[in-house]
């Protein structure tokens, strides 16, 4: 009599390795940062936050900006400086508080479904998530941060890609 032990092995990985291929064409939610065409991260959807820091070009101060993502819209929440200078809120609905040397204003502005970021040489720009910080280097083409659908196998190659950047 014949065995089918082997070729029920091969079945079983043979199953096995197409649903691991499926799960990397999964549709996804994920923050994507973009360059023109070109992906720089990708990151998934669930912290649903994220921050710019940077330094201000006139005032040489760092600068902290708190977003949120709801529905396909992103929000700034609020902004922490140092000083007051050019572009800074002289109005607000909220009172500026100073905490730790800081100033926090608390803002909740639907920027739209999409941020545009031009990171200039003096800027050192940086996108922070859940406490990760990433360089947004000096570029003529700006970055365009935005929730959208993309594959699994996307997300997973940009963390891949982060991990030796």
């Amino acid at each position: 009599m014949m065995s089918f032990q082997p070729f029920r092995k091969i079945v079983m990985t043979f199953i096995l390795i197409l649903i691991l291929t499926g799960i990397f064409f999964l549709p996804v939610r994920a923050l994507v940062i973009s360059q023109g065409d070109s992906a720089i991260y990708t990151f998934l959807v669930a912290e649903k936050r994220f921050s710019l820091k940077w330094i201000h070009s006139v005032e040489k101060e760092v600068w902290v900006e708190n977003f949120r993502i709801e529905g396909q819209h992103i929000f700034l929440e609020s902004t922490h400086f140092k000083t007051f200078g050019a572009g800074t809120p002289s109005t607000s609905e909220q009172p500026i508080k100073l905490k730790n040397g800081w100033l926090h204003l608390d803002v909740n502005r639907n920027i739209g479904a999409s941020l545009i970021v031009r990171a200039t040489m003096n800027n050192n720009y940086q996108l922070i998530i859940k406490g990760e910080k990433y360089p947004l280097v000096e570029s003529n083409i700006s970055y365009r941060i935005e929730e959208k659908t993309t594959t699994m196998i996307k997300v997973v190659f940009s963390a891949v890609k982060r991990l030796f950047y």
